[in-house]
């Protein structure tokens, strides 16, 4: 895998082209391309997100509104369904188009900072604080395995589908742990990582990153739990980690 190094500097926001209609000061956006027109989604304080044509401007559907702060948003691979997920502890799985009504709620017991789709766009996992990853049928909300729960020390960070199965990755105080999101199962030893803040997947799931208080990101292969590399050096301590689509790796210091 190729890895490099991204300059050590505090992530910014983008802001959107210019438009009178849109919403001020928007907090994130996420771009799909859908087979007539290129669409992406704003995130805007508090409540809601919209979608606009990246190269028209114009919004392209009425406001996807949950009842507290909007923290995430994806397409589904084909750019045809939106996920959003909230504060206020539910997740909605939305037409990009304007059409029928979202699904029913996924409901946490707490917020909901991460979803995304399977391949197929059908199934979508969820990450909330109340510590525990759901996978759920998209179209109908129904949950297809019970929640993957953890520790009480342990936060769950992220998640993504595999051929086969889904996965989560949580970190506790000294090491990251990749799980079966359905059977509830380990997959790997624990990757030890002093003061571990943050742990993310790779875009093909193949690789793990963790973000750490000891100044150091740290790679880690999925498969067999081992070190990918030396431990990547910094002048403070790491609180998040990415990957980006060319394979490069992105870190924020505080």
């Amino acid at each position: 895998m190729a890895r490099q190094l991204a300059p050590e500097k505090k992530e910014s926001g983008v802001e959107p082209p210019h438009s009178q209609e849109r919403p001020a000061l928007p907090r994130k956006r996420k771009q799909a391309h859908l087979p007539t027109r290129a669409v992406e989604v704003t995130i805007h304080d508090p409540t809601t997100s919209v979608e606009w044509g990246a190269a028209t401007g114009q919004a392209v559907s009425p406001l996807l509104e949950h009842q507290k702060e909007v923290t995430h948003a994806r397409f589904s691979p084909d750019g045809r369904r939106v996920v959003t997920c909230s504060l206020d502890g539910t997740t909605r799985v939305w037409d990009a188009a304007p059409g029928p009504e979202p699904t029913p709620m996924l409901r946490h017991q707490g917020a909901v900072y991460f979803a995304a789709f399977d391949a197929d766009g059908r199934r979508v996992v969820t990450v909330s604080r109340d510590g525990t990853a759901r996978v759920w049928d998209g179209l109908t909300g129904q949950p297809l395995a019970p929640p993957l729960s953890l520790p009480p020390l342990d936060v769950v960070d992220a998640a993504a589908f595999i051929p086969g199965g889904c996965l989560a990755v949580s970190h506790s105080a000294d090491a990251a742990q990749v799980w079966d999101a359905v059977t509830g199962k380990p997959v790997t030893s624990a990757l030890p990582h002093k003061l571990v803040v943050h742990a993310a997947f790779s875009l093909d799931s193949r690789h793990v990153a963790t973000a750490g208080g000891d100044k150091t990101a740290r790679v880690w292969d999925r498969a067999t739990g081992q070190l990918v590399g030396q431990p990547l050096q910094h002048l403070g301590a790491v609180d998040h980690v990415a990957f980006s689509p060319d394979a490069r790796l992105n870190v924020r210091i505080p």
